[in-house]
């Protein structure tokens, strides 16, 4: 399954649903798009920081911008 960038705020936040969905899915997936969607979301250095480490962490499968993704 792939997360969008919403889907990745809630986990973050700690929702229990978006941890559920995350943790049965064996692959979880997340788009480069997703990811620079992320950064770019971010209002600090700090801030920035705080998502790298919180994806780095989640061990999810970044996935190559192609045609399906774009």
């Amino acid at each position: 399954m792939i997360f969008d960038s919403d889907a990745m705020i809630w986990l973050g936040r700690g929702d229990t649903r978006a941890r559920g969905v995350f943790e049965a899915n064996p692959r979880p997936g997340l788009s480069l798009v997703t990811l620079m969607e992320l950064y770019q979301g971010s209002r600090s250095a700090l801030e920035l920081r705080t998502t790298r480490s919180f994806v780095n962490k989640l061990e999810i499968r970044l996935l190559p911008i192609n045609e399906a993704i774009g």
